[in-house]
């Protein structure tokens, strides 16, 4: 049975599962605000910076992933970079 498909969408079967799953979508989007983010800290150090790109020196092994939010919550020291001559 390919539930993909439109005729399976246009059967009984397949209207009451596109229904349960509207209803739980809407269930978790309501409940989201709920859950609380997880916070860990990690320790690394700002390596690059140009324009709105922020590069750190930590990654996959520290337990960063694409897409993490990170706060930086301690500037040790400013690092002013000159600009490049051509």
């Amino acid at each position: 049975m390919n539930m993909g498909s439109s005729n399976f969408a246009n059967t009984i079967l397949g209207e009451a599962v596109r229904a349960a799953v509207d209803s739980t979508a809407e269930q978790l989007n309501a409940a989201s605000g709920k859950v609380e983010a997880q916070k860990h800290a990690i320790n690394g150090v700002v390596a690059d910076v140009s324009a709105t790109t922020l590069i750190l020196n930590v990654g996959k092994k520290a337990g960063v992933k694409v897409g993490d939010m990170l706060e930086i919550s301690r500037q040790v020291r400013v690092v002013k970079i000159q600009p490049r001559e051509k």
